[in-house]
């Protein structure tokens, strides 16, 4: 159950909240084209795989192949295939820091032109994009020490309340987060 909230829920309004950031209506040109196209959000996706490639061994315990960024391309873009538990797990690992500032400079630069947009063009006044990937670690984070918690061997009826707590912690992060794309509601 928990491997499907990762799976069906996390992982996918990750990708959603990056596509809706930088794909919102009012962001668009004089001929309604959104200023970031489709090709431009399955770069980003592309960027995540790039960043998780640069996990070897050496410098981060594990490796992440090549294979596995375009495994997790064609998992987030394409909704082809799925994630075993184990490659899952390493997913949870990495995720956090190759989502760091993903979108910092499609963010910086939709802002200024937000900032530069004069009277009466169709940026002008518009709120600035915020780039959701602080928020998405959150969440990955929670989710990981609930994962943890749980798989523990020392797990018993007397840490169950404890797990209970981070889970209910774990709900209320999703919702405030992820709201259309949690699985709870």
């Amino acid at each position: 159950m928990v491997i499907g909230l990762w799976s069906k829920h996390i992982h996918r309004s990750a990708i959603h909240l990056y596509r809706t950031a930088l794909q919102r209506s009012d962001l668009v040109k004089p001929d309604g084209r959104f200023i970031f196209s489709k090709a431009h959000v399955e770069r980003v996706c592309k960027r995540i795989g790039d960043r998780l490639i640069c996990f070897t061994a050496d410098n981060a315990g594990l490796t992440l192949t090549p294979k596995y960024a375009r495994h997790l391309y064609n998992v987030s873009v394409h909704d082809k295939g799925t994630f075993t538990a184990g490659r899952m797990e390493y997913l949870m690992v990495a995720l956090p820091f190759a989502l760091r500032d993903l979108i910092f400079k499609e963010v910086q630069d939709i802002n200024a032109q937000i900032d530069k947009a004069p009277v009466g063009s169709l940026l002008h006044g518009l709120d600035p994009v915020i780039d959701p990937s602080s928020d998405i670690i959150r969440v990955i984070n929670h989710f990981v020490e609930v994962f943890t918690m749980g798989r523990r061997y020392d797990t018993c009826a007397a840490t169950l309340p404890v797990l209970a707590e981070r889970i209910q912690a774990l709900q209320e992060i999703l919702l405030e987060v992820m709201p259309e794309k949690s699985g709870i509601i």
